[in-house]
């Protein structure tokens, strides 16, 4: 989903563009969430209220198996993508969607619909799945915030956790310029 100040817009990937449901609708319709649920994970509520692109889930689940609920619910449109481990090593967090709708690709095209070049970009986050946007982003632009877990060997690193992270990285840019 980005949202330019009062417009929004989807970036559906891989979903087909005649469906008239949501890809989490059909997701739910065609009983791959229920699969998935049935494969050991879980909502990862509250963090799903009003999603309507990809939906949160929280568990261990290998990958094929993951793709193959999806692939027998008739799903082949859509991905799991492991977002990072729960704090507490309680398993990880999962994004259920359409394929070719990544955190990198939304990226790129905020920057472009910005007229932003990658060397006038950073990004900061706290999963695997944000270190794809490095890529993305002016090289050693890429950061992790303090909270981020200990096992992803990612330099920068924020001294501050969360939202303070967040606005360390924002007054070392503006330092910058």
């Amino acid at each position: 989903v980005v949202l330019d100040g009062t417009e929004v817009r989807y970036q559906l990937g891989a979903y087909p563009a005649d469906n008239s449901r949501s890809p989490v609708q059909q997701l739910e319709q065609c009983g791959a969430l229920d699969g998935l649920r049935a494969a050991g994970l879980e909502d990862h509520d509250p963090w799903n209220e009003g999603r309507e692109v990809s939906w949160l889930m929280r568990g261990d689940i290998e990958s094929g198996v993951a793709e193959g609920v999806l692939h027998a619910a008739g799903c082949d449109w859509a991905h799991v993508t492991n977002n990072g481990t729960l704090s507490g090593g309680r398993g990880h967090v999962f994004h259920v969607g359409p394929r070719g709708v990544s955190k990198q690709a939304g990226v790129a095209r905020d920057r472009d619909a910005h007229g932003l070049r990658r060397g006038s970009a950073a990004f900061v986050g706290d999963s695997p799945a944000d270190l794809a946007c490095a890529s993305e982003v002016a090289p050693g632009w890429c950061f992790l915030v303090a909270n981020a877990a200990p096992s992803l060997e990612w330099a920068p690193r924020t001294s501050s956790a969360y939202g303070l992270g967040v606005a360390e990285v924002i007054d070392a840019a503006l330092a910058q310029r």
